[in-house]
């Protein structure tokens, strides 16, 4: 399974992410987007078979840009 993530913010609801304190679940699996489900906080998903190569890297970027 792979994970691809794409995170939009309102900017407040940014601030207040990086407000609260980290808990355990997001500490252990290094995802801090789990903070915000961990305080109770909701976020949407969506399931795709649409696979995409990361952006990890300058060269990714590079090789991202050149494609659009």
């Amino acid at each position: 399974m792979q994970h691809i993530g794409i995170y939009a913010f309102r900017k407040q609801a940014l601030s207040d992410l990086y407000s609260l304190p980290m808990k355990s679940l997001e500490a252990s699996e290094k995802l801090e987007q789990l903070r915000y489900l961990e305080f109770g906080r909701r976020n949407k998903m969506i399931e795709t078979t649409h696979v995409r190569s990361g952006i990890d890297t300058l060269e990714d970027w590079r090789k991202a840009r050149g494609m659009l």
